[in-house]
């Protein structure tokens, strides 16, 4: 469970001058610490210049090194005993002396833990004037201003200039640079042998710092009331108004954090953000009456509303929307809603740097034997970048730890995606039942022009389902490999891996069922009973990146290219209360089972099934449902004053193990889904609220 601690403050207040005009405002004050910390950090993927005559290589290691740069016995033997570095004590160049440059693969537990603390502050203060223009028609004008900043620290990780200073080490224990405070690292040693503190601390007690700062600006005017006049007994009730709002963010990193490669182990880089952006609307709404009191309608009203937009950086746009509500007995309702919508790309999607980070891939399709006897698969692995002779060799190794290189960064080009949007549905609160109330109702959206970027599956299978040099998707604009190793992980610095670019070319389509179910009643004459049921049936949750894409469906499915998507899911609460000081409630909520999808099956060529040595073979594929009980109690010990306890997860379920190669990176931590599952078990919970 991550340490958390946040103060807030909150102050409003408001001063009526005569009965027309009355001010207004508020502030509000936050501060939020969060420390994480994380796995040891060590070198997965890198490419080191190591001296042959360092006294951390093993002779065995040593000698495959020769081996493999075909050096004879003699010269092998000269470059593993030299006792010099490039230049000999008189300063001439050592003829004897080898540079062996070599990929290492270890996780440096002896180095500790990488920890981030995360500072955020906020404050944001708001000021206006509301009134009467008329006996039926108000005003309210408003001005907003806030700020936020967080600032994030890394302790704990390598830096790649000092790592690779400490490889050049001399058999005497010392850097071939002698650089103050250089200590010979030791890569190859067993578990508990990396080298000396002072080499420990040298390369990894350095510390990294990202600022993040966003500010928000509007200014917004609406005037609403009654025309006086209609269609029924009820007038015509509208609104119309304008804002204006600035938004400008930026993000300054130290220079490590904002070089690719620089800081080993941190997954990406952190590259100066500054962007900006305001827009100026105009809209109005108008509601309708059409019947009332007629025997074929209670009430029958149509709303409709406007809105126009103009972006500084997406140019203008016109979205509306069409409803309406028909009564048509007392107690059940039917409605239904139609409007198109707009969202404007955000200043990260629009301004942030190209940079390489991190995603999750299990197999890559050009790893081992694949390319080997099959010149086309082995001709487009080549054109991206992997060596020839690695290639034909069959020695691409599988990401290591299920991770890859993806090349991500905003796209100033970038337009407003468009949604549409509609609804339909009934309430219904019957009077031989009182204190029920049921509501159901359908919705259908579809983005079109969505602000997106291929999934991880996505950018493979454009290429590696039609594996063809002539294949756009199969070029090194799209795929770019590592020049060493041949594999899509390695040095950010010169591995892009899937180079996955923002565009308007996405279509999201979603459509299901919401049930929502109120009943409220007296058991006693001093307890009372209330239950509430929130449900949500999706039919389907489709994401197609571009037109020539698989449109992916992602309900009942996770992946690297979906999150956990239950069918079903909704929470139920029940509450009783006793001589209104006393209520115990008890909330169920449940998540419908899903499995690993099917796409992704055929897209790494098998089902995740992971071995473990207590219990043999692990089927990761599956996800069961979950149930999870909270339980609170609540005391009203005056009007003053608010005590509640609270149990979660009661039952202390357990979130399902589904290994670390199965979902992206950002959503999959620690082998669980834990933004969708319970990852903390049971906990508990006190408070007490005072009033003054």
């Amino acid at each position: 469970m991550t340490p958390f601690e946040r103060f807030n403050i909150y102050s409003s207040g408001r001063y009526e001058i005569n009965e027309n005009v009355e001010l207004f405002s508020q502030a509000v004050f936050s501060k939020q610490t969060v420390n994480t910390i994380i796995a040891p950090g060590g070198s997965f993927f890198n490419n080191y210049d190591i001296n042959l005559n360092n006294p951390t290589i093993p002779i065995g290691i040593a000698n495959q090194f020769c081996a493999g740069l075909g050096l004879t016995a003699a010269a092998c033997t000269a470059g593993i005993n030299t006792p010099f570095g490039p230049t000999l004590a008189d300063g001439s160049v050592n003829p004897d002396f080898v540079n062996v440059n070599t990929q290492v693969r270890r996780r440096t537990i002896e180095a500790g833990t990488r920890q981030s603390a995360f500072t955020s502050t906020l404050f944001n203060i708001v000021v206006g004037a509301r009134g009467a223009i008329t006996d039926n028609i108000s005003y309210e004008v408003s001005g907003t201003y806030g700020e936020s900043e967080r600032i994030q620290t890394q302790t704990g990780f390598a830096r790649r200039s000092r790592l690779d200073d400490s490889l050049q080490a001399l058999p005497n224990g010392t850097c071939i640079s002698g650089n103050a405070g250089c200590a010979p690292i030791n890569l190859f040693g067993l578990e508990g042998n990396l080298g000396t503190q002072d080499a420990i601390d040298y390369v990894f007690n350095l510390t990294q710092q990202v600022i993040t700062r966003t500010s928000i600006a509007t200014v917004n005017g609406t005037v609403v009331g009654d025309l006086g006049f209609g269609f029924s007994e009820t007038p015509i009730q509208f609104a119309v108004g304008g804002e204006y709002r600035s938004f400008e963010a930026t993000r300054n990193s130290d220079s490590a954090s904002q070089t690719p490669g620089a800081v080993v182990g941190a997954g990406g880089a952190a590259p100066d953000i500054a962007g900006s952006y305001d827009v100026y609307d105009a809209f109005g709404e108008l509601s309708i009456p059409i019947f009332e009191g007629e025997s074929f309608a209670e009430s029958l009203t149509l709303d409709l509303g406007a809105r126009y937009s103009d972006y500084s950086t997406a140019g203008t746009k016109f979205t509306w929307k069409a409803g309406g509500t028909w009564e048509v007995i007392p107690g059940l309702t039917f409605r239904g809603n139609y409007q198109r919508s707009s969202r404007a790309p955000n200043i990260g999607e629009l301004f942030a740097p190209v940079s390489t980070g991190l995603s999750n891939l299990a197999n890559d399709p050009c790893q081992g034997a694949a390319p080997v006897g099959n010149a086309t698969l082995a001709a487009v692995c080549i054109a991206q970048g992997a060596p020839a002779g690695v290639v034909n060799a069959g020695t691409i190794l599988p990401p290591a730890a299920g991770q890859i290189n993806i090349t991500t960064g905003g796209n100033p080009n970038l337009s407003t995606e468009q949604a549409n949007t509609w609804t339909i549905g009934t309430a219904f609160q019957p009077d031989a039942i009182p204190g029920l109330s049921v509501t159901v109702d359908y919705w259908n959206i579809k983005v079109t022009g969505a602000v997106s970027s291929p999934t991880v599956g996505d950018a493979i299978a454009a290429c590696f389902d039609n594996a063809n040099v002539a294949n756009p998707f199969c070029s090194s604009q799209f795929i770019s490999r590592n020049p060493s190793t041949g594999g899509l992980d390695g040095d950010p610095s010169n591995t892009k891996g899937l180079i996955l670019q923002q565009s308007n070319l996405g279509t999201i389509s979603t459509d299901g069922v919401d049930v929502s179910v109120r009943y409220n009643t007296d058991i006693t004459d001093n307890i009372g009973l209330a239950m509430s049921f929130d449900g949500t049936w999706t039919n389907k949750n489709l994401f197609q990146a571009s037109s020539t894409a698989l449109n992916r469906e992602c309900v009942g499915f996770y992946s690297v290219n979906c999150n956990p998507q239950s069918e079903f899911a909704f929470s139920q609460r029940t509450s009783v209360t006793i001589d209104e000081d006393y209520t115990i409630s008890l909330r169920w909520r449940y998540l419908s089972g899903v499995e690993q999808e099917p796409q992704d099956i055929l897209d790494n060529g098998q089902a995740f099934i992971g071995n473990s040595p207590l219990f043999g073979d692990v089927d990761f594929t599956q996800i069961p449902a979950e149930s999870y009980f909270d339980l609170s109690f609540q005391w009203d010990v005056n009007e003053n004053v608010l005590f509640t306890l609270t149990a979660q997860n009661i039952l202390d379920n357990q979130p399902t193990v589904v290994g670390s190669n199965i979902g992206s990176t950002a959503f999959n931590s620690g082998n669980i889904y834990p933004s969708s599952y319970d990852a903390q078990g049971r906990r508990y919970g006190a408070s007490v609220k005072f009033k003054f």
